[in-house]
């Protein structure tokens, strides 16, 4: 077998790539004046990761939602219950739903968890209410759900993290193009 070997530098405009963070991935947008970071973890590892990686930074509203058949779905709820527990002010999850009303829709293989069922999961792993404030808007849509965090966010001079799906992170990403377009240039 021979080996290829290639100047990389000599292929043209391959040095413009930009190589980055994927999308979705610690995404880190500015929206209407308030930071929201999407982060498309999906598993109680990568949110423990997430929330390790942002602890300087102790004013977060949380914006979560996962998949219905998600293995680990409980893992990544214990998590943000423990997060909340360690920091020194109350920590506020909203929950919502992707694909809410099928809009947009998931693909057929793919169900959201219930919005209402995360928040009774939530309550029965919390240890101390007082570290949390779980809100489920009558409307969990994600949308929706990004319209109160960011009202929260401005209100109480917090940032707002976004994570539980990567379908969770594409709609975060599509509300923030509508809110403000500058926000992914």
């Amino acid at each position: 077998a021979e080996i290829l070997q290639v100047d990389i530098s000599t292929i043209p405009h391959l040095n413009d790539l930009d190589l980055g963070r994927p999308a979705g991935r610690m995404e880190y947008l500015s929206v209407l004046g308030s930071t929201l970071l999407v982060d498309c973890a999906h598993n109680g590892d990568s949110i423990h990761r997430l929330l390790t990686e942002v602890a300087t930074n102790d004013n977060w509203v949380i914006v979560f939602g996962c998949g219905q058949e998600k293995e680990g779905r409980h893992h990544m709820l214990r998590v943000l219950e423990r997060h909340a527990r360690q920091k020194s002010s109350e920590t506020m999850i909203i929950l919502t739903e992707a694909g809410y009303n099928n809009n947009p829709p998931l693909p057929f293989t793919k169900r959201a968890a219930p919005a209402h069922e995360l928040a009774s999961a939530l309550e029965d792993a919390m240890t101390d209410s007082n570290a949390l404030r779980v809100m489920q808007p009558a409307s969990p849509s994600v949308s929706n759900a990004l319209d109160i965090a960011l009202a929260e966010a401005k209100h109480h001079r917090a940032g707002i993290l976004v994570c539980g799906s990567v379908y969770i992170a594409a709609e975060a990403r599509e509300w923030a193009a509508e809110r403000d377009p500058t926000c992914l240039s």
